[in-house]
């Protein structure tokens, strides 16, 4: 492994290990410095005393403003080994599985990682156009999420490049009353299956909110469309 160096990033002064001149810091910067995760217009935000579900953890950015904010617990899922090498050195007090989650039932599933060396969380299982380094990683079937035994979760932040797609046409998201996930029309571009999801959403909370970049493109809903970057959805009020 890359030597790890341990800096300090958010007001907080969160410490947390990361690969120099990779994309691990900008990941912590992005969550604890700019709360990428955070919507404070609508006042969506981690509690003190939640409990988190946090599905594509990467080396723990999103685990760690959590615990900044009091949260009681995380349980992160990572399937790139590297990645939940770190995570665990960042949060060994979290329940932590390095794996994927996913709509398939396979224990193994294929993904495919990014060409340039320096970026270290964009891997995912959707296929990809032309040669991307590809790697067998452990696999959790969403579902078995939704059957979890104990106090369940306050809230979900999804972040898995693609693989949402599928958890929200067939509804695998255990129960919360938040939700933040990234929306990536850079795996799936199709307006109609945006429409859909963003249907499966509204199906299930009764507030969801996304930005007006996203939002034009819903109201579109045919054909294909894409964002300057893949953008997040927030939805809370469990129906």
């Amino acid at each position: 492994m890359t030597k790890l160096k341990q800096g300090t990033f958010g007001k907080d002064k969160v410490k947390a290990y990361y690969r120099p001149g990779t994309s691990d810091e900008n990941a912590l910067i992005e969550v604890i410095n700019k709360k990428a995760y955070r919507r404070a217009s609508i006042g969506f935000d981690v509690m003190p005393g939640e409990r988190w579900l946090c599905m594509g953890s990467n080396i723990g950015a999103f685990a760690l403003y959590a615990k900044s904010k009091g949260a009681k617990s995380v349980t992160c899922y990572e399937p790139m080994t590297d990645c939940f090498e770190i995570l665990k050195k960042n949060v060994p007090e979290f329940e932590l599985h390095n794996s994927a989650v996913s709509n398939l039932r396979d224990k193994k599933i294929t993904f495919f990682t990014p060409r340039r060396e320096k970026d270290k969380y964009r891997s995912t299982m959707v296929p990809r156009k032309g040669k991307y380094p590809a790697v067998t990683v452990r696999n959790t079937y969403a579902g078995t999420l939704q059957r979890r035994k104990g106090k369940g979760f306050d809230g979900i932040k999804c972040d898995i490049e693609g693989a949402e797609h599928a958890l929200l046409l067939e509804w695998l998201f255990p129960k919360a009353e938040k939700l933040v996930l990234e929306f990536h029309l850079s795996r799936n571009n199709s307006l109609p299956n945006l429409v859909k999801c963003w249907r499966m959403l509204k199906r299930h909370y009764k507030h969801v909110h996304t930005c007006p970049e996203l939002m034009r493109l819903i109201k579109k809903g045919k054909g294909t469309g894409r964002t300057y970057f893949d953008r997040n959805i927030w939805a809370w009020g469990l129906k």
